[in-house]
């Protein structure tokens, strides 16, 4: 049934247009003779279509019952004028007519009117439609989008810092970005409670103190247990009315909430919220949205907890060796001792007494095996010597590194056939113990490679001083060697040099660097700390 409203003061007119109307089938026909009238109708019957004087006498004219009109109603209207000529200056286009018909009124022009305006009328109804659902798709698409990159973005943080705060903090930034709010914490569960760990936006409120401070309950009715209990987000939409909340003093100002678990496995350890001083701001969509990063919040306390945990093996396996490294050296120095106290000393002995026979005149006949023994002795005394050198020379400990470092150098250059030359830029006589201990055992180390591999002809060793850090610089022109390949190859052998120069450095926090390649030499770089931690 269509309801036409004909709103016109002039009752001939009227009563014309209704007898027209009443030829048609499946139509109703309402009757206005004023504007106030026209509206009280309208309210009442929801016409489909209205036919208006436009120069409708009273209070309201035709122009401003129809605006009034289609304030109320969504109803197309055709305008009904005696003058066509001033349908443009009477404002009617505001109203977005249908159509516009003149007096005296054809039936046939009148049912053409009608047909145009509620096909244009359901048209344009359409197109508002159409375009609604057209800007809710972009809206979801824009907010898909921005989610997104927001997760990329902390994603990328995620991989980039093993700072826990930061990672935090960025989470709660991003959360911002699409979950608007005016206030955001993580808080993590600690025994019957949660504690704050990172917020954002409580200083607005004047309750950043509150916020860090504060313990929150899990027992009875709490909205944070109902998370732990279904394992789901919860919305609510005024903390004043909701039973299960119990509003704090310092958050007075808050009346929107929403709040998602932090799951570690399958235990949740904490929650993410966002909270807005405007009652029913949140719905479900925010929960969804705070939920992923939930997820993120899980992933930056997993990967703090894989950190401290790799830290701390890190940390005692560093004391570890360094307690090997020092328990070696006490051997080193022991048994150096020993080689020249006791074993050195035995030999001496058997020399000496071998001397002695050789001079008795009973021995004559012995002369011969008797010196083999010496020079067997005396070829084992040289043996321990170096021996007892190579495992601690007491020139370490008694002149200090740079001693210590050119009679090493002197003394391996002479062996390998190389030329070697030491030089030192104002150094002080004397480091600490342990500071000399390694750059000697680097050099050492290094000194020892050259010789057994490198094929140099010439090495230079320069020590130099910048800062609190001592620099130690060995270089050599042998044939080099491809630094992957040797550290592969270190690893599968018995042989450690290199590694043993690299985790002596690294135990002082200093800083090592190889440089070498086949046919070019090598350069080997050692910054040591001089204020050893």
């Amino acid at each position: 049934m269509l309801r036409i409203l004909i709103v016109e003061d002039e009752a001939l007119v009227a009563a014309d247009l209704q007898r027209m109307l009443s030829k048609r089938e499946d139509t109703s026909v309402l009757v206005a003779a004023y504007g106030e009238d026209a509206l009280r109708q309208a309210a009442g019957s929801q016409p489909d279509l209205v036919l208006m004087d436009i120069e409708l006498s009273g209070k309201l004219d035709g122009v401003m019952t129809a605006k009034l009109l289609r304030k109320q109603l969504d109803v197309p209207i055709i305008y009904l004028n005696s003058n066509s000529d001033q349908v443009a200056d009477e404002g009617a286009q505001t109203t977005h007519p249908g159509s516009y018909l003149a007096t005296p009124i054809d039936s046939q022009e009148l049912e053409a009117a009608i047909e145009i305006a509620l096909v244009q009328h359901d048209a344009e109804q359409k197109l508002r439609k159409s375009e609604e659902q057209l800007r809710l798709l972009y809206r979801a698409e824009h907010e898909s989008r921005q989610m997104a990159e927001t997760l990329v973005e902390t994603s990328q943080v995620l991989a980039s810092s093993l700072d826990v705060n930061v990672v935090l903090d960025r989470i709660l930034e991003q959360v911002s970005r699409v979950v608007d709010n005016d206030v955001c914490n993580i808080m993590l569960i600690e025994g019957e409670g949660t504690q704050t760990v990172r917020s954002r936006g409580y200083e607005a409120f004047d309750a950043e103190t509150f916020i860090e401070t504060f313990v929150f309950p899990l027992s009875g009715l709490s909205v944070r247990q109902q998370i732990i209990d279904t394992g789901k987000p919860v919305v609510v939409s005024d903390v004043r009315t909701d039973p299960q909340w119990a509003l704090p003093a310092g958050a007075a100002w808050l009346r929107s909430y929403v709040a998602a678990p932090i799951y570690l496995g399958d235990e949740v350890i904490g929650f993410i919220n966002v909270g807005n001083s405007r009652a029913g701001f949140y719905d479900l969509s925010h929960a969804g949205r705070l939920q992923a990063f939930g997820h993120q919040a899980a992933l930056a306390f997993q990967n703090a907890r894989l950190y401290e945990a790799t830290r701390v093996n890190a940390a005692n396996l560093q004391i570890l060796s360094r307690r090997l490294l020092d328990v070696q050296e006490s051997e080193r120095r022991s048994i150096a001792r020993e080689l020249h106290d006791e074993i050195g000393q035995a030999l001496t002995a058997a020399k000496l007494n071998l001397q002695s026979l050789q001079k008795h005149p009973e021995a004559s006949p012995l002369q011969a095996r008797l010196k083999d023994c010496a020079d067997i002795i005396n070829l084992a005394l040289q043996q321990v010597r170096s021996l007892s050198l190579d495992l601690h020379p007491a020139v370490l400990d008694d002149l200090g590194l740079l001693p210590a470092v050119r009679w090493f150098v002197d003394r391996e250059a002479q062996r390998g056939e190389f030329n070697a030359q030491v030089s030192a830029q104002s150094l002080p006589d004397r480091f600490p113990p342990e500071i000399e201990l390694v750059g000697f055992r680097v050099v050492q180390e290094a000194l020892t490679n050259i010789s057994r591999h490198a094929r140099a002809k010439n090495v230079t060793v320069e020590f130099w001083q910048n800062g609190s850090d001592l620099h130690l610089l060995i270089r050599d022109d042998g044939i080099g060697f491809d630094k992957e390949t040797a550290f592969q190859r270190v690893m599968k052998s018995d042989s450690l040099g290199l590694l043993s120069m690299q985790e002596r450095i690294a135990l002082i926090h200093g800083h090592f660097e190889i440089n070498s390649a086949p046919g070019q030499g090598t350069e080997i770089h050692a910054r040591i700390p001089l204020e050893v931690t």
